[in-house]
């Protein structure tokens, strides 16, 4: 994937929260605009949890879980989630 590819989905999954939270009247204090970097690692979780497959989102964040332990360094939980529910437009 092209660095206009990442660029094109931060563009566009910043630009779905803000309308996100001006449509509901909501503001998320924890969403922060997303970048390239992190659209990449937030891709390379799917792409991880796609191969590996575990009960809850939340088990590919586990400290004592050893089948992945760099997730929680490459990405918090709470980022993830974030990002899925509020932002990212790859499945819009």
């Amino acid at each position: 994937m092209t660095n206009d590819f990442y660029n094109k989905v931060v563009e566009e999954t910043n630009k779905y929260a803000a309308l996100s939270e001006r449509k509901t009247g909501t503001v998320d204090n924890n969403w922060e605009d997303t970048n390239a970097e992190e659209i990449q690692v937030y891709i390379g979780i799917l792409i991880y949890m796609g191969l590996i497959d575990l009960p809850e989102i939340e088990d590919y964040f586990q400290g004592d879980f050893s089948v992945c332990p760099i997730m929680r360094q490459a990405m918090t939980p709470g980022a993830y989630l974030r990002l899925g529910r509020l932002g990212s437009c790859l499945w819009r």
